[in-house]
């Protein structure tokens, strides 16, 4: 994964423990300053030695923790450097759902090494969209279904986000809300 990811994971963990308890938790995981920049792909095992670290210390399962870090991260890149292009991606969910896609392409080129996943909107209707989540990464299911309650709230909308099961080319979201 990419660094900007393992600041929000300092961020967040920051903002939840206080900045002297994520100096301890970052020494002890053996997360230093050069694990941060933002630009730079770095290994899964450093991002969840990280999230590892954070889920510990705050008392949280792994799952769980992805799952808020997935919401956190949305409100995250909406401040960060990638604001423009999420910002660009839509005006309401579904369209940003559809463009996704073009948004982790925009990114591919600053990252040409980063391994970004898939969304592709299967169906959708009045109040529900079927999104497909297609990664070469197997266990950040959670932090998917994080991410698309993120986007409920990003556009102000109240919903569920549930994992319907695998599809041939990925997991299946169905993401419900109330319009």
């Amino acid at each position: 994964m990419y660094g900007l990811i393992h600041r929000a994971v300092r961020q967040m963990a920051t903002e939840g423990l206080g900045p002297d308890r994520w100096r301890e938790l970052s020494r002890a995981a053996d997360i230093h300053d050069d694990d941060m920049i933002s630009a730079k792909v770095y290994s899964d095992e450093t991002t969840m030695r990280l999230i590892g670290a954070v889920s510990t210390e705050l008392d949280v399962p792994v799952e769980e923790m992805l799952e808020q870090f997935g919401a956190y991260w949305v409100r995250f890149a909406g401040t960060s450097g990638y604001a423009a292009m999420l910002d660009m991606a839509g005006d309401n969910l579904l369209e940003c759902l559809r463009n996704l896609d073009r948004l982790h392409s925009g990114i591919k080129l600053t990252l040409p090494e980063a391994e970004l996943p898939s969304f592709t909107v299967l169906d959708h209707g009045k109040g529900y969209v079927n999104v497909r989540y297609s990664s070469v990464r197997v266990g950040l299911e959670p932090f998917v279904k994080g991410l698309l309650a993120g986007l409920l709230a990003r556009f102000g909308l109240e919903g569920t986000v549930v994992a319907v099961g695998p599809s041939d080319l990925g997991i299946v979201f169905h993401v419900a809300f109330r319009e």
